[in-house]
């Protein structure tokens, strides 16, 4: 069977079922050349990497093999709430999304200020076919003030949704 664990690493980010209070979450945060890896095989990642609070920053690190078989499953970088936030010169591959904002419906912390710049952002072509969940390799539910600047968007291919390299959404819903 699919072994695995939801979070590689979380920074700030409450459990669903519990209000999210800006001042409570953790601040100026940077990850700086770091490597967060999945297996080739049989493990089931939720997240690689999950940020809620004020200024986070992913910069010259490797995150990849992030593989997910449940619907949210697979993803590199999800950011629920507040900013500013950096990804910058990274290389990022996951069979899920690949960056996501989620935001959490409170229009006073939505994910903001953001800047994705310089990046690998690649779906591996050996996924195909594999039986892990493919979805789009940028998505955002919530967000504002979003620069997105001399990055690759690499591959895509419709199997669990029509894959896209940008998926955007407005409103809360």
């Amino acid at each position: 069977g699919t072994t695995g664990f939801s979070n590689v690493v979380n920074v700030g980010a409450p459990p669903a079922a519990e209000p999210v209070v800006l001042a409570d979450l953790p601040e100026n945060i940077t990850f700086d050349r770091c490597i967060i890896r999945g297996t080739e095989s049989t493990t089931n990642v939720l997240n690689a990497l999950r940020f809620a609070g004020e200024y986070h920053a992913l910069i010259d690190s490797r995150i990849y093999n992030i593989n997910g078989r449940t619907s949210d499953g697979g993803n590199c970088i999800v950011i629920y709430d507040g900013g500013p936030h950096k990804i910058r010169n990274n290389y990022l591959s996951a069979s899920g999304i690949n960056i996501m904002f989620a935001g959490n419906g409170d229009a006073d912390i939505l994910p903001h200020d953001i800047t994705i710049d310089k990046n690998h952002i690649i779906k591996d072509p050996a996924m195909e076919g594999s039986g892990w969940v493919m979805k789009n390799l940028h998505e955002s539910k919530q967000s504002i003030r979003v620069l997105i600047e001399d990055n690759v968007f690499e591959n895509g291919w419709t199997a669990d949704q029509p894959c896209a390299a940008f998926y955007c959404k407005t409103g809360t819903g």
